[in-house]
This record gives structure tokens, sequence and C-alpha cells, in this order.
């Protein structure tokens, strides 16, 4: 690995640019007071703070720039001056992945000079971008939560430790995101050096981001074989396989998907042993076991989940779902109770578990859920109605009336509202 130099206090800096088809984006250095202004964002456009940003140059091992995103997510290169050169922007963290980049340029008078948007950054790479003399540039740089895009991206996926020589270049083409370039250079390379474990781990992440699935497993397979200690290997082969179930699925092909997933928690189990609270594994053995029907497996990683992030609030969702199919309502209950701020669909996951309670003639837990749902949505007409039942088969008629007349009020239309309509005018009489 090269030395890392932190942007300190450099003397000009850069601006305007041009945009070619290869990707390439010239960004000119002007004078001292011009700089490189940026954000990072989350995909909804919500600012993400203390995001390590750093400009990798492509020639210049020296020269690799890095700042970090304030708390408002924006950041600020000051001066590039001497350090001129192409450079890829990235981002260190381990919780997001860079997936998109554009940047605008404007001169002294604020008009705009260019500009550039790369919207498949996990695809293609991030653009490459030279400095040359002149004004000023705006930079946006678009991240997802790396759990949320596990399945795909595989967790953190690794590079090669120590790696030198040829496998140092592709290193680097694999660092960059330079996946056909990865390709043919790793297939040059295999032919002379066929058992090179680094160079097939190499080229299966290239196969596997160019959508050759099926190849890329087999690579990864040979690279286990050669080098059982590339870190996160397992994992990656795990979370591979998901997207190849995933493909099986599309084209119909229930029961070998099944296999698959079914394999595929197998090699994340394996991961797991090695890095039990690596949070992207567990979610993609999550995945594998929900997708191969292991419904008590994917339940018990949810809860270590939870154990080691007790914040995360998709997966509480995700476990009271679990646990709700699995028949487990007072735990799913449990769940729905902590999460914060509620929302229609925690509010419809806990009508579910009140539904159960009621065909179970577990009255008072159906009514207690109810009344929690509409606390959390009591728009909902399909609540009242519920709820205005369970008071009748308990006896309130009053209040089953209210609970009725509230759900007719919500949803005049439905056609259970003649039917509410009857049971009111009869209790009514019968009163």
């Amino acid at each position: 690995m090269q030395q890392r130099r932190r942007i300190r206090n450099l003397a000009l800096f850069m601006v305007a640019l041009v945009v070619s088809a290869g990707g390439i984006v010239m960004l000119q250095a002007g004078p001292a007071d011009s700089r490189m202004t940026g954000e990072v964002v989350d995909t909804s456009g919500k600012r993400v703070p203390g995001i390590v940003v750093k400009l990798i140059p492509r020639e210049r091992k020296d020269h690799e720039l890095e700042t970090k995103a304030n708390k408002k997510g924006r950041f600020v290169i000051p001066a590039i001056g001497a350090a001129s050169g192409a450079y890829s922007p990235s981002i260190v963290s381990e919780d997001y992945v860079l997936v998109e980049v554009s940047a605008s340029v404007r001169g002294s008078d604020g008009s705009l000079k260019g500009g550039f948007e790369e919207k498949e950054v996990r695809r293609n790479g991030p653009p490459s971008m030279q400095f040359m003399p002149a004004s000023r540039v705006s930079v946006k740089l678009v991240v997802e939560p790396r759990a949320e895009t596990a399945a795909e991206s595989g967790g953190q996926l690794h590079g090669l430790q120590g790696a030198k020589g040829e496998l140092e270049v592709l290193n680097s083409l694999f660092e960059l995101g330079k996946w056909d370039d990865l390709l043919e250079r790793s297939e040059k390379h295999l032919a002379k050096n066929p058992e090179d474990g680094g160079a097939i781990y190499l080229r299966a992440v290239a196969l596997w981001r160019t959508d050759r699935l099926d190849e890329a497993q087999e690579h990864f397979e040979r690279a286990a074989a050669l080098i059982p200690d590339q870190p996160g290997l397992h994992g990656t082969i795990g979370a591979l396989m998901i997207a190849r179930g995933r493909a099986m699925q599309e084209h119909g092909d229930e029961a070998g998907s099944t296999a698959v997933f079914e394999q595929a928690a197998g090699q994340l189990a394996m991961q797991l042993e090695a890095t039990p609270e690596d949070q992207a594994h567990l979610i993609n053995y999550v995945i594998a076991c929900e997708s191969s029907g292991k419904t008590d497996d994917a339940i018990a990683a949810l809860e270590k989940l939870l154990a080691l992030d007790p914040e995360r609030e998709d997966a509480r969702t995700r476990l009271a779902e679990l646990q709700l199919e699995s028949g487990l309502v007072d735990e799913a209950l449990a769940n729905l109770d902590r999460l914060s701020g509620g929302g229609q669909k925690a509010a419809n996951l806990i009508y579910n578990a009140a539904v159960e309670l009621w065909n179970g003639n577990n009255l008072d837990a159906a009514l207690a859920a109810l009344n929690k749902a509409i606390e959390l949505a009591p728009e909902t007409a399909e609540f009242h109605r519920l709820r205005g039942r369970t008071l009748l088969q308990q006896g309130d008629n009053a209040a089953a009336i209210a609970a009725l007349e509230e759900a007719i009020r919500l949803a005049p239309d439905d056609p259970s509202a003649q039917t509410d309509q009857q049971l009111i005018e009869a209790l009514k009489k019968a009163s």
C-alpha cells in the first residue's frame, strides 16, 4: 500500500471540466482561492456526516488526498496545487458504499462551465478526474448503507494483502472498480500462472460485477482452495450464491434456487464463525435462511443482529414479521412495541398479531394490540372494525358501536361498511 497523505495547506487548487466517454473528467487548477466543495448524501438526499473522502491517484501513489465530511455531511478540499494528475473519488467507511458521483464546475462569475454524473459506480467504478489550471468544483457523493446492499455487494469485499508485482496491479484495478480491465489483465496473467489464487480471486470479483455469476462462483471456489485465509471469502461466496439464487428465481427455477440459498447459508455460517459480529454477513445469512425455508435460523440471526445493534429498526420489523409467521405472537408484539416513531407498517404488523390473538380467542391481548395499532395509525378503518367486534365479544356494546361507527366514517365505501351499519342498528335496538 503506498504512503497516504492528508491534504494540509496546499497552495493552489482546481476547477473546470470536460467529460469524455471514457469517464475522464478534466478539472482545471487555478488561483489560491479556488476550491473543491462537496457533500455526502444517502439515496434519499439526506446528508451523511463523518465519511472520509479520498482522491485516489491513478499514477502518483504518493499523492493520495484525504478529507472528512463534517457533521452536516459537507467537505472541502481547499487546494490541490502541486498534486496535479488524474484522481478517482472514493470513501472510507465500514457502514456505507459509494454508489453515485456527480460534479459541476462554475467560473468565477458563477456561470456553469460543465459537469458530469456517474450513476453506476459499483459497476463502472468511480470516474477519473484530471486536475489542470482553472475555477470551482462542487461534488456530490451518494452513498448507501453497506448492509442494505450486502446481498449484491458481498458485504465488504477485501483486496489482497501484501500483493506484489502483477497482483499489485490487479489489486489496484479491483480497488478502482475497473472490472473490464481487471478481467482482461487477469486472463493474461492466469494463462501463464493458472494456480495463482490471488489472481483467481480478483478475477472472480470482476466476473461477479459483470453478471457472469456461474463463472464467478467457480473462480471463488478455486480461490478458496488456494488462498483459504483470504478475509471474508466464505461470506463473499455466500453473497454471490444469493445473487445466483435470485437469478434462478427470476427464471422460475424455485427448486434449484432453494438449493443454492441453502448452500449460501452454509458458506455464510462458516464466515460468521470467523467474524461473528459482521452485520453485513449476518444480514446475508438471514436472507439465505429465509430463502431456503430455515425460518428458525433466520429469527436467531436477527436476534443476534439486534443484540449487536438494538437501533436497527429494519431488523426488528423483519424479526416481528417472521415471529408472526411462526406463531410467536407475544414475542412479535414485544419487538414491535420497541419501534420508535411507529408508522403504518408497524401498525399493520401489530394488527396482524391482533388477528392471530382474536382467532385464538385471546380477546384482552387482541384488544391491547388493536389499541396500539390505532395509536400508530388512527385513520385505518380495518383496525376500528376488528376492535368493534372484539369489544362486542367482550360484551361492551356501547364501545363496540362507537368503534364500528368510526370504521364507517373512515371508509364509508368499504364493502364491510354496510354489514357494520346493520350490526350497529341491531345493537341499538337490543339496548
